[in-house]
């Protein structure tokens, strides 16, 4: 795939991809900037001409980019734990995962547009099965690791499904911890481990719970916490 940059004084930094299945103009919003999709044969005038004929809908659409959740396309890259995932088209007649030297390539057919709804549903949903399984065969072991460093003891450990809500431990010290886990960098895996290892002494968040947390992180928990709220997961 070519690509190409386009500038705009209102939209500003403009991305052309051009694609050789392409028929028509398509646009998206990726990283708070625009993308445009473009057929092999357009020419200059047809560029300019199809931005000034959208320009009102590119500036909703930039306005609105921050409700909207990303968009993957041909050569995006995430990032997990213990794999890379990289899409790309095939010449395939349906979606196909390979998992091959930690990294998973999700090819799209060459017929369908990967950026349409259905499309990123049907990969993404892929994408969280290889994610969870990942995450079962990791994050137990991690807990049962740092649990033994602080001399801790915890019933049983288990991976849900979760998006909002990371991690939890309930009264009888069992622990659950989300598979969006496997998005995050390593320190912040281990600091909401260290959050639910605090809560097998003090189940509420009063100041004795942050006195511990902070120390299993080495002082570093409300930097930890407040990256954590940053963190921008790649799917929801």
């Amino acid at each position: 795939m070519e690509r190409y940059v386009w500038k705009d004084r209102e939209l500003g930094t403009i991305m052309l991809n051009v694609r050789i299945t392409a028929r028509h103009f398509i646009f998206r919003v990726k990283d708070g900037g625009i993308v445009v999709t473009m057929p092999p044969f357009a020419k200059i005038q047809d560029i300019s001409k199809v931005i000034d004929s959208n320009r009102l809908k590119l500036q909703v659409m930039l306005q609105a980019a921050k409700a909207h959740k990303n968009v993957f396309d041909e050569g995006d890259i995430i990032v997990t734990h213990d794999f890379m995932v990289v899409f790309n088209y095939l010449p395939s007649s349906q979606i196909v995962y390979r998992l091959q030297n930690k990294c998973l390539y999700i090819g799209c057919p060459s017929k369908f547009e990967m950026t349409s709804p259905d499309v990123q549903n049907i990969m993404i949903n892929g994408l969280k099965k290889f994610v969870k399984r990942s995450a079962e065969a990791y994050l137990p072991s991690r807990i049962k690791e740092l649990s033994a460093s602080l001399n801790l003891r915890y019933n049983k450990a288990s991976v849900t499904f979760g998006r909002k809500r990371l991690g939890c431990c309930d009264a009888r010290k069992n622990i659950k911890l989300s598979y969006y886990l496997m998005f995050l960098p390593d320190h912040l895996i281990d600091y909401v481990i260290y959050h639910e290892l605090a809560h097998l002494t003090e189940m509420n968040h009063g100041e004795f719970f942050h006195y511990l947390c902070n120390r299993y992180c080495n002082g570093r928990e409300q930097e930890l916490r407040k990256e954590l709220r940053e963190f921008r997961f790649p799917i929801d």
